[in-house]
C-alpha cells in the first residue's frame, strides 16, 4: 500500500489543496483498482483470456482515437493563437 500522500501531507497538517487532491486521487485509484480486479475476473470467467485481451485492446484503441482527436483540436487552437493581428 502506498502511504506517500499521507506521509507527505502529514507534515503540512493536511491543510493545503495539494494534500486534499493527493488524498482524493489516492482514494479514487484504490477504489478503481478494486473495481478493475472484479471486471477482469468477470471477463476472464465469461470468455477466458481472449475476451479479456479483446476488451483491453478495444479500450486502448479508444484512448488512441481520443488522443488523436485532442491533438487535432489543440493544433487548430494553437494555429489561431499564432495568427498575427494587424494593428489598426
Amino acid at each position: 500500500m502506498d502511504f506517500g500522500p499521507w506521509l507527505f501531507c502529514s507534515s503540512w497538517r493536511g491543510t493545503t489543496s495539494v494534500c486534499r487532491a493527493a488524498r482524493i486521487l489516492s482514494c479514487g485509484a484504490y477504489s478503481l483498482s478494486g473495481a478493475a480486479v472484479s471486471i477482469i475476473a468477470f471477463l476472464h470467467g465469461r470468455g477466458g483470456f481472449g475476451l479479456l485481451l479483446g476488451v483491453t485492446a478495444a479500450i486502448a484503441l479508444g484512448f488512441v482515437f481520443a488522443t488523436a482527436v485532442i491533438a487535432v483540436l489543440v493544433n487548430g487552437t494553437e494555429k489561431e493563437r499564432m495568427r498575427v493581428v494587424p494593428a489598426e
